[in-house]
């Protein structure tokens, strides 16, 4: 299960501070592995109602390309 904090900045999955790459590779194993790698905020970030390995790469897209592909 996921759990939310009341503070979250969007892409950080392992809640260091910032989105980075390290949050996309998290992400992915948070997929494969959800009890070794918990997220703190909602991680369908591609909005098509499934958690998979498409969320993580699109994670990864964000970090390198922010304005194209927003987390909203």
């Amino acid at each position: 299960a996921l759990h939310f904090l009341s503070e979250t900045i969007p892409g950080d999955m392992d809640g260091n501070g910032t989105a980075d790459i390290r949050d996309a590779i998290h992400l992915l194993f948070h997929v494969n592995f959800p009890d070794r790698y918990p997220v703190n905020q909602e991680a369908d970030l591609d909005h098509n109602g499934t958690l998979d390995t498409n969320d993580a790469i699109y994670l990864l897209l964000h970090v390198n390309f922010p304005e194209r592909y927003p987390l909203n």
